[in-house]
C-alpha cells in the first residue's frame, strides 16, 4: 500500500500560484512533532528528539535541498508537503494555553518526497496515476470526526504575508 499520498490542486485567479497540480506519495523521510517531542521517520527506523521542531525542520530543509532549475516546473525534484499547526505559535510567541487538544494530532508534519508529479492546469494526469493517487489519499485522512469546523477564513494577502513571512523563518 502506498504510504502518505497527498494531492493538492490548485484553482483559477492565485496568477502562478495557480499554475500548477501536484501529487505522489511514499516520503523517503517524515518529520512529526508534538510540543518539543520530535521524530524522524526513515528507512523504517524511528529516530526521537527533543527541540524546536521549527530549527530541526530547517536543518532538514538544508540537508535535503536540491538544486533548482529554473527551466523544470517547480517540485520537479522533489520536495517537503505537510502542515504547521497552529500549537507551533508556542516556539515563535509567548501565548497563554489554554485549548484542549481534543484531536491529537501532531503539530508538526512533513513528508520529504524525492518525486513529485506535477501538472500544469493546462495538462492532465494519466487516469491510472490519478486513481492510484487519489484510492491512497483516501486511506490517509483520519477515521476520527472534526466536530468543529472554523468559520473564520483568510484573505489572500493576509495568507500571502504569512507564507513570505514563515518562509523567510525556515530560510
Amino acid at each position: 500500500m502506498r504510504q502518505h499520498p497527498f494531492f493538492l490542486e490548485s484553482g483559477p485567479g492565485f496568477g502562478e500560484l495557480g499554475q500548477y497540480t501536484f501529487k505522489g506519495c511514499d516520503p523517503f523521510l517524515v518529520l512529526r512533532a508534538k510540543g518539543t517531542s520530535v521524530e524522524i521517520i526513515a528507512h523504517r527506523t524511528t529516530q526521537r528528539l527533543e527541540g524546536d521542531p521549527f530549527e530541526i525542520l530547517r536543518q532538514l530543509l538544508k540537508e535535503y535541498a536540491t538544486p533548482c532549475n529554473p527551466n523544470d516546473s517547480p517540485l520537479a525534484s522533489g520536495g517537503a508537503i505537510g502542515y504547521l499547526g497552529y500549537d507551533l505559535r508556542h516556539f515563535v510567541e509567548n501565548l497563554p494555553r489554554q485549548a484542549t487538544d481534543d484531536l491529537h494530532l501532531p503539530d508538526l508534519w512533513m513528508g520529504f518526497y524525492r518525486e513529485i508529479e506535477t501538472k500544469e492546469n493546462t495538462q492532465n494526469f494519466s487516469s491510472a496515476s490519478l486513481n492510484s493517487c487519489i484510492s491512497a489519499s483516501l486511506l490517509f485522512f483520519p477515521s476520527t470526526p472534526i466536530s468543529r469546523r472554523s468559520t473564520r477564513s483568510i484573505r489572500y494577502p493576509d495568507f500571502r504575508l504569512s507564507f513570505q513571512l514563515l518562509k523567510g523563518y525556515l530560510s
